[in-house]
């Protein structure tokens, strides 16, 4: 190795030994391996040694404390400073003109102060610090927002036309000052600060205050209508002149800004102006929201939560309304504001949404505003509403998005139906029972599941309306006409026929076990008829109940309706119970079913036990020896049926 090479190295060994930085020490220990191989040359190894030396060094230097400081002191004396400054200064001329000025000069003064903020900031703060400007430049399109309701609400200098007009060109104004600089946040702060500056003003003018206690009630609704006229243009020109930056921000700012003010400002005048306009007002901001929604078309989530602030404020209205004409008015809005977002939203997968809220709407507020002082045109009508939403829902219910709501909605009219029932005219609730029939033919989906709601409704109607003892036999025999009618016609059939007929095998069972406290005959053979039938016709392949041993349960079945049966004479009751055993020992033979024959001689067991034990002790003489006969025979009938098919018996 000649003399070059080991100073080279040498040098590049002690700049390791030194190097505080692993990438560095990573880069000579590399070079010096090419230096070593003779891949390079010592003119080029060493160039790059002083190359990457002296950018080590630079990188290995102190932060520029001092600088930051300078910085940090700059932006505190020459920027928040002046700032606090300037806002001071302008609050004593405010206080000044406040004090010692009249209305009109009053007025200008609170306009000249934001002109002045807005200047100072745009001409000032913005060259060095242009992140600061944006919110002065916020604060001051606040304060004109702010200047113009002072201007018609407290010192009177302009009509409500004129306060409108003005906010249109504030409006157009910020528009084009955010379009201009492209910014967001100055759009957010004025929408957000033309809500906020309405609020106090708002708390001042309605409820309790002193200025609301002094103001008509024609006062009152020309003030509310021009600060609603101020809150829809803001809304209108923000939706309408968007910025390119940070537009889902804005749009999700505006949106939940939307609906809080919305539910607050109602709040406040819900005392002082009519329900009628208060709703009217919550339908508009409900279509605003639409509005913004269309801008974005993401953030669906946020969008349905926003909505239903506004649903929220609109319900809880709807609750204090005193004239069924303004309730019908506003839901007449809401429908011709969800069609128009319904209509502009028809090119995308979210023009459903507007469908499901007002239908939802209309469940629940016509659903829990039934008031009687409506009188019964109301009831009419809220009837008709009921049954074309629900009939509408079941035409649409094709559609495969709308399968889960159609079930819902057939929910709310079920229970508005039932809620039906229990009025003394009955005209609804047939209207509303022959509203389900005719659903029948335009069911698609959930056949079953609906089948099931409409054999329930019956029932309830039943339940409610009949109170005599032929109820149960009734109730009985909807269930079984449901079963046989909708088994048999293939449209009403699909894959969930089979939980539909064990559903209402269960409630069949429990109304024969209310056979108990049943003591009227009619019903008894009524419903013994039916069991038998079901049994025979429903116990098969195709209804999904072929059970094993359904020959046994028709002798269980047979055996309990004997016991309940209303005979007074325990005797016969011990008699059709030995003619069951025998019957079924003979149906055992007959079906070669070990189990139907044990169960009918455990039966002529415990009959025989049953007549020794209770019969014999409470019967009269003549009843005792007939009944010993009779059982008599039937157990040697009975023991010849065993002998004479000996070979038979498994």
């Amino acid at each position: 190795m000649d003399h070059a090479s080991m100073e080279l190295e040498q040098r590049i060994q002690m700049m390791m030994n030194q190097s505080r930085d692993i990438y560095f020490t990573e880069y000579l220990q590399d070079l010096r391996m090419k230096v070593q191989q003779g891949s390079i040359t010592h003119a080029y190894a060493a160039s790059e040694l002083d190359r990457t030396f002296y950018l080590y060094q630079q990188r290995m230097q102190p932060a520029p404390v001092n600088i930051e400081k300078k910085n940090t002191e700059f932006v505190i004396g020459a920027g928040i400073l002046s700032v606090v400054g300037a806002l001071f200064v302008l609050v004593a001329f405010v206080m000044l003109g406040m004090t010692y000025m009249n209305g009109l000069v009053k007025g200008l003064c609170l306009y000249a102060i934001a002109l002045v903020v807005l200047l100072f900031s745009e001409l000032a703060i913005n060259r060095k610090m242009p992140k600061l400007a944006i919110g002065i430049t916020g604060m001051a399109i606040c304060g004109f927002y702010l200047s113009t309701v002072l201007n018609y609400i407290y010192l009177n200098n302009i009509n409500g036309i004129a306060a409108m007009i003005i906010s249109v060109l504030i409006s157009l104004a910020t528009i084009f000052l955010s379009r201009k600089k492209d910014s967001g946040i100055i759009k957010i702060i004025s929408f957000g600060g033309c809500y906020i500056s309405l609020l106090p003003v708002t708390n001042s003018l309605f409820g309790r205050s002193e200025i609301a206690s002094e103001m008509t009630k024609y006062d009152n609704t020309i003030r509310f209508l021009v600060l609603v006229g101020i809150v829809f243009i803001v809304n209108i020109m923000t939706i309408c002149l968007p910025v390119k930056k940070m537009q889902n921000a804005v749009h999700i700012t505006h949106l939940v800004a939307n609906s809080l003010f919305t539910l607050i400002f109602s709040s406040m005048v819900i005392v002082d102006i009519d329900n009628l306009y208060l709703m009217l007002f919550a339908t508009s901001m409900f279509l605003i929201q639409g509005f913004i929604f269309l801008k974005m078309q993401k953030w669906c989530a946020v969008y349905i939560v926003a909505e239903a602030f506004i649903l929220l404020t609109i319900f809880a209205e709807s609750i204090q309304i005193s004239e069924q004409w303004h309730l019908h008015s506003v839901m007449g809005a809401l429908l011709a504001a969800c069609i128009i977002l319904y209509v502009l939203l028809q090119k995308t997968s979210y023009k459903w949404i507007p469908y499901w809220m007002f239908f939802g709407m209309i469940y629940l507020v016509y659903g829990l505003t039934h008031k009687a002082e409506f009188g019964e045109s109301y009831s009419f009508i809220r009837l008709a509403i009921f049954i074309v939403i629900f009939l509408v829902t079941k035409c649409l219910s094709g559609i495969k998005i709308l399968r889960s709501s159609e079930l819902v909605f057939t929910c709310f009219t079920a229970f508005a139906a039932v809620s039906a029932f229990t009025q003394p005219d009955l005209t609804f609730a047939f209207c509303y029972l022959g509203a389900f029939l005719i659903s029948l033919v335009l069911v698609k989906n959930w056949k079953s599941l609906y089948e099931e709601i409409v054999i329930v409704l019956f029932e309830c109607f039943v339940l409610l309306n009949f109170k005599d003892d032929l109820a149960l036999a009734v109730l009985a025999g909807i269930l079984f006409i449901g079963v046989i009618l909708f088994n048999h016609i293939s449209y009403f059939r699909d894959n969930q026929i089979k939980i539909y007929n064990y559903i209402n095998l269960g409630l069949l069972t429990c109304l024969y076990l209310g056979l108990a406290f049943n003591k009227d005959t009619i019903t008894f053979i009524i419903m013994l008829l039916l069991g038998i039938a079901f049994v025979i016709l429903t116990f098969r392949e195709k209804y999904g109940m072929n059970f094993k041993y359904k020959n046994l349960i028709v002798v269980l079945f047979l055996c309990y309706m004997t016991f309940v049966c209303n005979i007074q004479v325990p005797v016969i009751k011990s008699i059709i119970l030995m003619m069951i055993a025998i019957g079924a020992v003979t149906l055992g033979f007959i079906k070669r079913s070990k189990s139907i024959r044990i169960c009918g001689l455990a039966l002529s067991l415990v009959v025989c036990f049953k007549i020794v034990l209770f019969d014999f002790a409470k019967a009269p003489s003549t009843e005792k020896i007939v009944l010993f006969l009779v059982v008599g025979i039937i157990a040697l009938a009975i023991s010849g049926i065993y002998i004479a098919l000996e070979k038979k018996v498994e």
